[in-house]
């Protein structure tokens, strides 16, 4: 989309939103507010952000479960699209300056020190690591030419922590796998997911974040 209309939507004035709700404006307007206060209090931006998910409740959107999934399907055959969803500046513009530190990723169990938890991948983070670097780029840079971003879900201190972040990352794991397979994709279509046009009511809270 960005490679089709970007060019156009410049030389009209047009803005093109990919992302809304909670994919991905706690990310992208949450990094932006968190960088205009470390400029006005230390007069530079943060060279690194961390967001962690502290508690979600309610049920996923069935057009975001059902982007999930149709991603997962294209990606089992097309090598290409599976090398772009390893970039974290895939959406950015060619030229854009990427960071000399490799940005980092939470692909698995891992205690935080800075939340004094443990942390498990966040199922979101695919796309809003991407937003957030995208956006860096699009302001030429205002957050600085190194700045790294990553995404995690928090699961608390101690054994119970842990327990919890491997059950995460296990379940995250167990579902692509599933997704990936057509029988297994179909039977979780018919039974488990939400539709496309399903999901939680607009009273429904969401989640808690931290930005770091």
């Amino acid at each position: 989309m960005i490679e089709a209309y970007s060019d156009a939507a410049k030389k009209s004035g047009a803005r093109i939103v990919h992302c809304c709700g909670f994919d991905s404006i706690p990310s992208d307007m949450g990094v932006r507010f968190l960088q205009e206060q470390s400029r006005l209090q230390f007069g530079a931006p943060c060279t690194q952000v961390k967001m962690r998910v502290k508690a979600m409740r309610g049920t996923a959107s069935g057009g975001t479960v059902a982007s999930i999934v149709n991603i997962v399907r294209e990606a089992t055959h097309n090598p290409a699209l599976r090398k772009e969803l390893i970039n974290p500046y895939s959406l950015c513009p060619p030229d854009a300056i990427k960071a000399s530190e490799r940005q980092t990723n939470v692909s698995g169990p891992v205690f935080d020190a800075d939340f004094s938890a443990w942390s498990a991948p966040f199922v979101m983070a695919a796309v809003n690591v991407r937003v957030v670097l995208r956006s860096n780029a699009l302001l030429a840079n205002a957050y600085g030419r190194e700045f790294r971003y990553d995404e995690a879900m928090l699961t608390g201190p101690g054994f119970g922590g842990r327990v919890k972040a491997i059950g995460i990352t296990a379940g995250l794991g167990a579902f692509v796998a599933a997704a990936a397979i057509a029988p297994t994709r179909w039977l979780m279509e018919k039974t488990l997911l939400p539709a496309p046009g399903e999901g939680p009511s607009p009273e429904a809270p969401v989640s808690y974040t931290h930005l770091r």
